[in-house]
Order: C-alpha cells, then structure tokens, then sequence
C-alpha cells in the first residue's frame, strides 16, 4: 500500500528477514518506488543473498529522495530455476516517522 511521506523529514524502513538464498544467482532487493508513476526513488537494499541461522531485525533508513512523497515499498526477488533454496521469508514490516 502507498506510504505517506509528504511531510517526514526523516523515515526508518524495518522489517524482519529469514534467509536462504542461493548466492550468486538469486537474490531479494528493497526499493522506494514513488505511488504515482512506479519510478525508483532510491535502493535500500540493492542484493540480499545467502544463509541467515536465525531471524535478522533489519532497519534502514529511507533515503530523501523518498521523503516529501507518497511511496511504495518493494521487496522483490528473483531466481532461477535450477537450484530450489527456501527463499526469502519477511515479516513485521514497519515504517516509522520521529
């Protein structure tokens, strides 16, 4: 869903991940994409790979390219088909605004 940014000076993107991803070939990324038209504001996380053992809290900030906009959040992942690794598991995303 579309994130209310028109009025943050600041924004902390977190979320929860569990990883296992074949390195080198798969990979997740996080993207701003501004609400309006899908263009990229900016990268957060370009390549997210390889073997988490337990849950990782992960919090970034959101670049100001993005703050002064309505933006949509993407978690995208990508695969090939010849190894089949579990993925990318996210969970309790949140966007906070101080």
């Amino acid at each position: 869903p579309p994130i209310d940014l028109t009025t943050a000076g600041a924004a902390t993107l977190r979320w929860w991940q569990w990883t296992d991803i074949e390195e080198g070939f798969d990979a997740g990324s996080v993207r701003v994409l501004d609400a309006a038209d899908d263009s990229e504001l900016a990268i957060i996380e370009d390549i997210i790979d390889g073997v988490t053992v337990d849950w990782e809290d992960v919090k970034k900030s959101i670049p100001a390219a993005a703050l002064g906009k309505v933006v949509v959040i993407e978690f995208r992942f990508t695969s090939d088909d010849i190894q089949n690794f579990p993925g990318w598991y996210l969970d309790d995303f949140s966007v906070t605004v101080p």
